[in-house]
């Protein structure tokens, strides 16, 4: 989601933080999914 709306700024610096943020959001998804792992909550 972040990134569709990076693509539609305007400046190359609200692109970058937008970016930032999606990459930030998928280490997070990544984590939550280690840890359901973990917990056997997630098969």
């Amino acid at each position: 989601m972040n990134i569709a709306k990076g693509s539609t700024r305007q400046s190359n610096r609200g692109c970058r933080r937008l970016l930032g943020s999606a990459i930030r959001s998928g280490g997070e998804m990544v984590s939550c999914l280690y840890i359901g792992i973990k917990r056997m909550v997630i098969e």
